[in-house]
């Protein structure tokens, strides 16, 4: 059984934000940043433990770089949830202590 893909209203604002940043600069550079991103997910459904376990943001929480940027997801039994997109240079843990604990809530399979 394969995985299903899950993607956050968070990680959609952060893909939005992401292009909009690169795109003041250079539209065609801000496409293909987007879609080396997009890319990756079937990676991450293949293959779910191949990122970097960030347990010490929160349990359960994996990390895949498509550098600079860092995927953030849960993977679970059924599917897999990518959380958030974020620059690799940002302060992760500080982010993700004032995150709304519903965007990392645990879901029951």
């Amino acid at each position: 059984m394969s995985l299903s893909l899950r993607v956050s209203d968070q990680a959609k604002v952060d893909l939005l934000e992401i292009w909009c940043y690169i795109a003041e600069d250079n539209q065609t550079a801000a496409d293909h940043m987007i879609e080396r991103l997009i890319d990756a997910y079937p990676v991450l459904l293949s293959t779910p433990g191949t990122g970097r376990s960030r347990s010490e943001l929160r349990p359960g929480i994996r990390s895949y770089s498509v550098s600079p940027y860092l995927i953030f997801y849960r993977p679970s039994v059924s599917h897999l949830e990518i959380l958030r997109v974020l620059h690799g240079s940002r302060y992760l843990e500080t982010l993700f202590e004032i995150e709304n604990v519903e965007t990392f809530r645990t879901e029951v399979d």
